[in-house]
């Protein structure tokens, strides 16, 4: 099985937007689209797609109030 590693404009321009440091998906999500105007499924489903290409990562924010955050994987 051959894995889809190209990106999409609408990807790509997603990634460019993910910040670097851990941050609040939810928040990230509404910036991006509101950014790109486009809406903020399109920008869920360009960040499964980045996830799933290990260009993006998630986890869990377990305090008082948990949320979800998301972040840049840095490579080099």
């Amino acid at each position: 099985m051959v894995n889809d590693v190209l990106l999409t404009p609408a990807a790509y321009h997603v990634l460019e937007r993910v910040p670097s440091e851990w941050f609040d998906e939810a928040l990230a999500r509404k910036e991006i689209a509101s950014a790109l105007h486009v809406s903020a499924t399109s920008v869920s489903s360009s960040l499964a797609h980045l996830i799933r290409l290990r260009l993006v990562e998630r986890r869990r924010r377990a305090t008082i109030a948990p949320c979800d955050e998301i972040r840049r994987v840095g490579r080099g």
